[in-house]
């Protein structure tokens, strides 16, 4: 984006602090051609992207310096975010190594990561290019993973960032509100999914994952789940559930919230009993999360406090995660709100911290009626929680006509 970029400056300065905590003296963002190649750190310390071979170097002192290509100049100059723009034409190699021999850092921390792809954008490729570039210098045995400072810069959200991520998620909800008075029985996970596409088109709204399954739509209990693609035979029939897997983007932050809804039959006024039991039984489950959101929980805790609950209850066990990190992406920084399954790996054993915000989630699947989701973002506040979506607290009706 083009001019002062308030959130990209206030990430950088965070970033000076986390090194502090960390015990870092250096973090590098190395990358070139981002826009083709794609580097994470990227969207949240500058919002743009660079041409040429580039350095984005953030010292524990303060000191923050970005060495780019003379056309880029101009441009990272405006966003503000780097005291100090170093603009270069041949020569990439000797501003980077002035910079690193002037400030001798012992350790330098660099964007790559075996666990967590939220701080891995350097390429096996760039890699090797920085190996070289330092070869005949102290500081090739001085480089390790900027992990520990990439997940928590990510994590931990900005006033200004939790403010976009609200943003987003009014956005989502004025069209997830539309539902009942314009989808009806009878209509097709296509035509559904083809409605919500017209409403985000009408308002200019951009979505916050691929447009393919934005929304995902799952209409009764023969809908696959998961990231799938509506169908165009399955419908939505009477005394049947629908749920909407949504989001938007707004401001750069992203919103990912999925609503339950029940199709009432021609004789029904509103849901039946055993409708409104199980969404109930849902809420339970959500609410069992609710008690646990909170600093220094782990996404272990969060999730052992919902799972057992659905399998209580006497419903399938849950296949997936109980929630998701949320931000510049839907599934954002790095920790999960999961079971210690080997497909999780540490994601799930890293504490929660205030300013994390989350997408928390959970399925039940209804042999009868079909599925009854949620999907709340909340963030992560010194006590506790709090909603930035409105929590869904009953089923929702959609009318027969």
């Amino acid at each position: 984006m083009a001019g002062s970029n308030r959130i990209a400056q206030e990430k950088v300065k965070q970033a000076v602090d986390i090194l502090r905590e960390k015990d870092l003296d250096c973090w590098i963002t190395f990358t070139r051609e981002s826009d083709l190649t794609g580097e994470p750190c990227l969207d949240l310390i500058l919002d743009s992207n660079v041409t040429w071979l580039s350095a984005f170097i953030v010292f524990r002192t303060g000191r923050t310096a970005a060495v780019v290509g003379q056309g880029d100049v101009q441009a990272v100059e405006s966003i503000g975010s780097f005291d100090e723009v170093i603009g270069y034409t041949q020569d990439f190699n000797a501003p980077f190594l002035n910079l690193l021999h002037e400030m001798d850092p012992e350790s330098i921390a660099v964007n790559f990561s075996k666990d967590h792809e939220a701080a891995d954008g350097l390429s096996h490729g760039m890699f090797l290019m920085l190996e070289d570039i330092l070869r005949d210098t102290p500081f090739r045995e001085r480089i390790c993973s900027s992990e520990p400072l990439v997940l928590p810069l990510r994590g931990r959200k900005t006033d200004a960032e939790t403010a976009a991520i609200r943003r987003a998620v009014a956005a989502t909800e004025a069209i997830l509100d539309e539902v009942p008075g314009h989808i009806r029985p009878g209509m097709t996970e296509m035509q559904i999914y083809h409605w919500v596409q017209e409403q985000m088109a009408a308002k200019g709204a951009e979505p916050a994952w691929d447009n393919a399954y934005n929304p995902g739509v799952y209409c009764g209990p023969d809908s696959p789940l998961g990231h799938c693609f509506p169908s165009e035979t399955v419908t939505l029939k009477p005394g049947q559930t629908l749920v909407l897997d949504f989001g938007l983007q707004v401001d750069g932050y992203c919103a990912d919230i999925q609503r339950t809804w029940y199709a009432l039959k021609t004789e029904e006024a509103e849901p039946p009993v055993p409708v409104k039991q199980t969404f109930r039984d849902m809420l339970d489950i959500l609410e069992a999360g609710e008690r646990v959101l909170m600093p220094g929980n782990t996404g272990c805790d969060v999730d052992g406090a919902m799972r057992p609950l659905i399998t209580a209850k006497g419903y399938p066990e849950w296949g997936f995660a109980m929630g998701h990190e949320l931000g510049r992406s839907a599934h954002d920084g790095a920790v999960c709100l999961g079971p210690a399954w080997p497909r999780y790996g540490e994601s799930v054993h890293i504490p929660l911290e205030e300013g994390n915000v989350f997408a928390v989630e959970c399925g039940i699947r209804h042999k009868e009626y079909g599925y009854f989701h949620f999907e709340q973002d909340v963030r992560i506040t010194p006590s506790g929680m709090e909603y930035l979506s409105a929590k869904q607290k009953q089923i929702y009706s959609i009318p027969t006509s």
